[in-house]
C-alpha cells in the first residue's frame, strides 16, 4: 500500500483515516519488538490517535496480520480508548461480521497490542474511492450483515458509536466486517468524555450532536447513513469546501436528508434508509435487526438472493403475509423443469431427495417448482436456506425446527426452548421427539433444506444424517447443494431411498434452451444461432442466462445480421459477466491450492488422476481430483470412467486466469502434459500438447518414432493428420524415410488390391 500522491498519510485499514498533524510517533525499535513476538516483517500501514498499525507476518501460522500497537507516550483517555476497543472487540469476536481479535499481548518494553486479521481489501471508503458509488442490490446486502453485526453487540450491552464505511472492512471473501470499536460504549467499561463528539459527524445522529446520550437507534442512523453513502458515493450531509463544523452541524440537525429517489432507486429500498436517518429517534427502526429485516423485505420484494443476519439465538425473518413460507419467487417466472418433476414425481415417496450441481445450474429453481407440486398435493412443506450459522449443529437444528414450526406449528414445541438451554446435550433427544411427533400425526412433511454445500461442520452433517437414519415414511427431506458432501447418497441408493438429480440431468437440453432463449426471454434467434449456444454453455443455466441478458442489454431483441453469432462467439470463460460470475460464486469458496490445481488441470481437454499428478506436481493430486469431482467444481465424467472434463465454459475461465496468473506456466503444462500421454501411448494428444507447447521437434520425433506402428495398424489417416500440423520444412527433413515407408505400404497394399481383382476377374 502506498501513500497518496497529495502526501497525506493513507487511510488505516482499521481505523479509517486520521489527521497525521497530531500523531505521537513510536519509539524506532518497535519493529525489532514486534519481530521477538513472531510478528515479522512488520510495514506501518495507518495510523490513530492511539497508536500505529503494522501489517506483519505471523511466523508461527504463516499468515498476514494487522497489528495496533498503542503509542508509549499516550495521554490516559487515549489508553483508555485502546483498551476499551479490545475489551468490545473480545466480548464480540468470532461474529461471521465483526472483525476478530486474534490476540492480545504486550511487548517487552510493555506497550499493549491487538492481532487481527489483515484486510487486504481494505474498508468500504476506500472502495468508493476507487469505483465509487455501488449497485443498490449490493447496498441492501452489505446492510444486512452489517445489520446482524450491530444486533449482536447492542445484545451484549455495546454500542458501536461511530458507523461509517471507513470501519467496515471487506475479507477476502466479499463480507463486511465490522471494526474499530475504539470509541464504543461498554457496560462497566471505559467511557470517553461526557460532552465529546466521539464518532465522524456526517455519519453521527442528530441527537448526539445535540449533546444527548447514544442509543441503539443512533447506531441504526449511523449504518443507514453509511447505505445511503455508499450508493450515492458521499455522505448525505458531506462537509462542504470551506464549511465550518458548526455549519455542517447545523445542517445536520435541522435539514431532511437529499432526496434518493432522483437516483431512481426502489422506493422501498429509499423508504428504509430514510427511515434508518430519521430526524426524530422515535421514527427510526427499534432495533439493528428491525432495520436488517426492512432491508431483507427488500430483497424479498425484487427477488433477490436471501441473506440472512448472523443472529444464533433470533428466529427467522418475518415474510409479507401475501406471500407462502419460504423463499419467494423471482419477479421473472423461471422456465418450468417438467422433465424434471415427471423424475420427483417418480420417485415417490422415497426418503432423501438430492439436487446436486455447481453453482448457476437452477437447483434453487427446481426446488421451487417442486415445492409448489407438493403443496398442491397437500403436503406441507418446511424451507430452510442454510448459511455460515448452520455450522453449529444447535443453531442448525433450531433453525430446521423453526422453519418446520411455520407450517407445523403442532410440532417440536419446546424444541428451541431445550435447544437454548441444554445446548448440544438435547440435540439427540430433540431430534427423536420431533421424529415421534411426525409418526404419531400421520401427516406427511418435506423439509426442504436449500445451499446444503455451506454446512462442512461434522455435528450439523451428523443431525442431517440421524433424522434420515431415524425418520419414518412421513418425513421426506429434499437437499440442493453443490457437492456431494455430507450427504449419505451411497446408503440411500442401497436402500432405494433416493431421488438424485445431478448436474448432467439438471442442465437444459435443447428444447428447454429454446424455450428459455425464445419463448421465457423473448429473443429472436435461429435455430442454428440456438445450437450453437448450446452447445457453448452445455445447457448451464446462468451462462444463458448471461448471454440473454447481454443480448437485451444491446437495445433490441430482434435478429440483427451478425448480432446473435457475435454474442455466441463471445461466450467463453474471458467473457466478463461469466468471470465475474464464476469468482463470486465459485472461486471465493475454494482454497489457493484447489484454485492452483483447477487451473494445472484444465490445460488438458480431458484428466485423470494420473495426468493431474504430473501436470500439478502435487502429491496430493489424486486426493484434490477426487473432491474437485465431489465438490461439483464443473468435473464430468467421460464415457471411460476414469477421465474427467470440464465443463467448456469453466475451462476457458481458468485458462485464462492461469495465462493472467502464471504467463510462463502455460507451455510447461503442454510439455507435461504432453510427456504423460506420450508415456502412456496416446499419441494424438501428446502431439497436440507438444504443439500447443511450440514444441514441433518433440511433436514430430514422437511421430516419427511411432509412425510405422500407426502404419502396420492401418490409421494412415490418424499419421497424415499429425503430421500436416508440424511446420514444413521440419516435417520434411523429419519425415522423408516416413512417407517413403507409408508410400511403399500404398503401393503394396494398390498392387495386392490390382492381384485381388484379376483373379476375381478370371
Amino acid at each position: 500500500m502506498g501513500a497518496p500522491k497529495d502526501g497525506r498519510k493513507i487511510s488505516s485499514v482499521i481505523t479509517g483515516p486520521e489527521p497525521s498533524s497530531t500523531q505521537r510517533d513510536l519509539r524506532p525499535d518497535i519493529v525489532a519488538e514486534l519481530d521477538v513476538a513472531d510478528l515479522a516483517d512488520a510495514q506501518e500501514i495507518g495510523r490513530g490517535g492511539f497508536g500505529v498499525v503494522y501489517k506483519c507476518v505471523q511466523r508461527s501460522l504463516d499468515r498476514t496480520v494487522a497489528v495496533k500497537v498503542l503509542s508509549a507516550d499516550l495521554d490516559q483517555e487515549n489508553r483508555d480508548r485502546f483498551l476499551r476497543e479490545e475489551h468490545a472487540m473480545g466480548r464480540l469476536s468470532g461474529h461471521p461480521n465483526i472483525v476478530d481479535i486474534l490476540q492480545v499481548d504486550v511487548t517487552m518494553t510493555g506497550r499493549p497490542y491487538i492481532v487481527m486479521p489483515f484486510h487486504a481489501r481494505g474498508s468500504l471508503e476506500a472502495l468508493l474511492r476507487e469505483s465509487g458509488p455501488l449497485p443498490w442490490a449490493e447496498v441492501v446486502r452489505i446492510g444486512i450483515k452489517v445489520a446482524g453485526a450491530l444486533e449482536w453487540a447492542h445484545r451484549a450491552g455495546i454500542l458501536h458509536r461511530d458507523v461509517k464505511p471507513a470501519n467496515i472492512l471487506l475479507t477476502a471473501y466479499d463480507e463486511p466486517q465490522l471494526t474499530d470499536f475504539g470509541i464504543a460504549r461498554v457496560p462497566g467499561g471505559f467511557e470517553t468524555s461526557t460532552n465529546a463528539i466521539a464518532g465522524s459527524p456526517a455519519f453521527t445522529a442528530p441527537e448526539v450532536l445535540q449533546g444527548h446520550e447514544p442509543t441503539v437507534r443512533s447506531d441504526v442512523y449511523g449504518l443507514g447513513a453509511t447505505l445511503f453513502c455508499l450508493v450515492t458515493g458521499h455522505a448525505a450531509f458531506e462537509r462542504k469546501s470551506g464549511e465550518k463544523v458548526v455549519a455542517q452541524f447545523l445542517r445536520i440537525t435541522s435539514e431532511p436528508i437529499p432526496d434518493l429517489r432522483e437516483l431512481d432507486l426502489p422506493v422501498d429500498f429509499v423508504a428504509a434508509i430514510e427511515a434508518a436517518m430519521s430526524a426524530d429517534p422515535s421514527k427510526r427502526p427499534a432495533t439493528a435487526a428491525e432495520f436488517g429485516q426492512m432491508l431483507q423485505l427488500v430483497e424479498d420484494e425484487h427477488g433477490l438472493r436471501h441473506d440472512e443476519m448472523a443472529l444464533p439465538t433470533d428466529r427467522p425473518r418475518p415474510v409479507p403475509a401475501t406471500v407462502a413460507q419460504g423463499p419467494l419467487k423471482s419477479a421473472q417466472a423461471s422456465l418450468p423443469r417438467s422433465r424434471l418433476l415427471e423424475i420427483l414425481k417418480a420417485g415417490g415417496g422415497r426418503q432423501l431427495t438430492a439436487i446436486h450441481a455447481p453453482a448457476g445450474s437452477g437447483k434453487t429453481a427446481l426446488l421451487l417448482q417442486w415445492r409448489d407440486v407438493l403443496i398442491h398435493d397437500g403436503i406441507a412443506v418446511a424451507w430452510l436456506s442454510v448459511d455460515g450459522d448452520d455450522n453449529n449443529a444447535v443453531w442448525f437444528v433450531t433453525h430446521m425446527i423453526d422453519a418446520i414450526r411455520r407450517v407445523r406449528p403442532d410440532l417440536a414445541a419446546d424444541a428451541t426452548e431445550r435447544l437454548e438451554e441444554q445446548g448440544d446435550d438435547a440435540l439427540r433427544a430433540v431430534l427423536t421427539a420431533l421424529i415421534e411427533q411426525i409418526h404419531t400425526s400421520g401427516e406427511t412433511l418435506a423439509l426442504v433444506i436449500d445451499d446444503w454445500h455451506r454446512v462442512t461442520d461434522r455435528d450439523s452433517i451428523a443431525a442431517l444424517e440421524f433424522l434420515l437414519d431415524h425418520g419414518c415414511h412421513h418425513l421426506r427431506i429434499v437437499v440442493a447443494s453443490r457437492s456431494r458432501t455430507g450427504l449419505p447418497l451411497a446408503r440411500f441408493r442401497v436402500r432405494d431411498e433416493l431421488v438424485e438429480i445431478d448436474s448432467d440431468a439438471i442442465r437444459f437440453d435443447l428444447d428447454e434452451t429454446k424455450q428459455f432463449l425464445v419463448d421465457a426471454r423473448g429473443l429472436d434467434l435461429s435455430d442454428a444461432d440456438i445450437e450453437a449456444l448450446w452447445a457453448a454453455t452445455e445447457g448451464w443455466v446462468a451462462a444463458l442466462q448471461l448471454f440473454a441478458l447481454a443480448v437485451r442489454g444491446s437495445g433490441t431483441t430482434t435478429r440483427s445480421i451478425g448480432r446473435s453469432a457475435d454474442e455466441i462467439s463471445r461466450m467463453s470463460g474471458s467473457h466478463s459477466a461469466i468471470g465475474e460470475y464464476l469468482i463470486e460464486n465459485v472461486l471465493h469458496t475454494l482454497e489457493p491450492e484447489m484454485i492452483e490445481f483447477l487451473m494445472a488441470a484444465s490445460v488438458a481437454e480431458r484428466i485423470n488422476s494420473g495426468l493431474a499428478a504430473a501436470m500439478s506436481d502435487d502429491e496430493n493430486a489424486r486426493a484434490l481430483l477426487d473432491d474437485a469431482v465431489h465438490r461439483g467444481l464443473f468435473l464430468q465424467r467421460t464415457e471411460d470412467p476414469d477421465w474427467f472434463r470440464f465443463q467448456l465454459l469453466f475451462a476457458d475461465f481458468l485458462r485464462q486466469r492461469l495465462e493472467r496468473a502464471h504467463p510462463g506456466r502455460v507451455r510447461s503444462l503442454h510439455l507435461r502434459a504432453s510427456r504423460w500421454f506420450a508415456e502412456h501411448g496416446m499419441l494424438r494428444e501428446s502431439v497436440d500438447h507438444a504443439m500447443a507447447a511450440a514444441d514441433p521437434k518433440f511433436a514430430l520425433d514422437l511421430i516419427e518414432s511411432t509412425g510405422m506402428d500407426i502404419m502396420e495398424t492401418s490409421r494412415m489417416n490418424a499419421l497424415l493428420a499429425m503430421v500436416t500440423k508440424g511446420p514444413v520444412q521440419q516435417v520434411t527433413s523429419k519425415s522423408k524415410g516416413l512417407f517413403a515407408a507409408a508410400l511403399n505400404k500404398v503401393n503394396s497394399a494398390l498392387g495386392a488390391s490390382d492381384d485381388n481383382k484379376g483373379r476375381d476377374q478370371s
